[in-house]
């Protein structure tokens, strides 16, 4: 597939993936995949689109398309005793495989990366948000269409174990592949793929408490705004406390709890 050249990339990138114009239409779609799924699932809210989220995603997206191009950059550049000039230039991967779960919202954001790096991406999106992610690709694709911009930069697998075997043994076809999703998904992506894999990482995050601060307080306040996710929360499994604050927090800290996403169940910060 040839390369969108830098300037049609940005316009299309802040035009199509604005999503606002279909807004009606990517709602319909996204109720169909909440009906079949129970309010009181972690993974409930992580689904759900609305319209302010979509006008977040259309932000995001032109803040994308306003990023300077990475394409063709020289990287390095050494000219050898004998005369042979030899660069390092950035070029695109080419052909990426993106695995994710129930979070349509990923949808857009991978193809409007992977379109700004001249990329073209094959998405293995979560069955649970499979209506969602066919009517989003459906008005990428449309307005793929309309630019004139090879329309196969983007498609989006069945949601099957199948697919996902076939995409990570595409070797000569897929370039890369990148999950993005639960440690448990990680790792059976690098475990079973043939293709190259770039592993994003579950990472650690640390919280801090002082002994003049009501560390407790800080870190309950994701749980008790609903604007937040409340996912985030457990990224705290990490407590560091002065030894001032030990006394103070440590209890209290014992007392904030989350859910593990993998196995449903309520747990305790230790």
């Amino acid at each position: 597939m040839a390369t969108p050249s830098t300037a049609s990339t940005t316009r299309f990138s802040g035009r199509s993936l604005s999503a606002v114009e279909e807004t009606d239409t990517i709602l319909a779609a996204n109720a169909k995949d909440l009906s079949r799924m129970d309010e009181a699932n972690p993974m409930y809210d992580r689904l759900k689109l609305t319209r302010e989220r979509i006008e977040g995603i259309a932000g995001d997206t032109r803040n994308v398309a306003a990023l300077p191009s990475p394409l063709g950059r020289v990287l390095k550049h050494t000219v050898l005793p004998n005369g042979l000039d030899l660069k390092r230039v950035s070029v695109p991967f080419g052909v990426i495989g993106i695995v994710y779960e129930a979070r349509p919202n990923v949808t857009f954001d991978v193809f409007a990366l992977c379109l700004k790096a001249g990329s073209a991406c094959i998405l293995k999106g979560g069955k649970d948000a499979d209506d969602s992610n066919r009517a989003i690709v459906g008005i990428i694709k449309s307005v793929l269409r309309e630019h004139k911009v090879n329309e196969n930069a983007i498609n989006l697998l069945p949601a099957s174990h199948e697919a996902t075997a076939e995409l990570l043994h595409a070797n000569g076809i897929v370039d890369l592949v990148i999950p993005r999703g639960s440690k448990r998904l990680i790792d059976f992506v690098r475990r079973e793929a043939s293709v190259p894999v770039i592993e994003t990482g579950a990472g650690v995050c640390h919280a801090y408490f002082d002994k003049d601060g009501r560390g407790h307080k800080a870190f309950l306040l994701p749980q008790e705004d609903p604007e937040q996710n409340l996912r985030l929360t457990k990224s705290y499994n990490v407590p560091e406390l002065t030894r001032d604050a030990v006394r103070t927090t440590a209890k209290q800290l014992k007392e904030c709890i989350y859910r593990d996403e993998d196995t449903q169940k309520v747990k305790y910060v230790k």
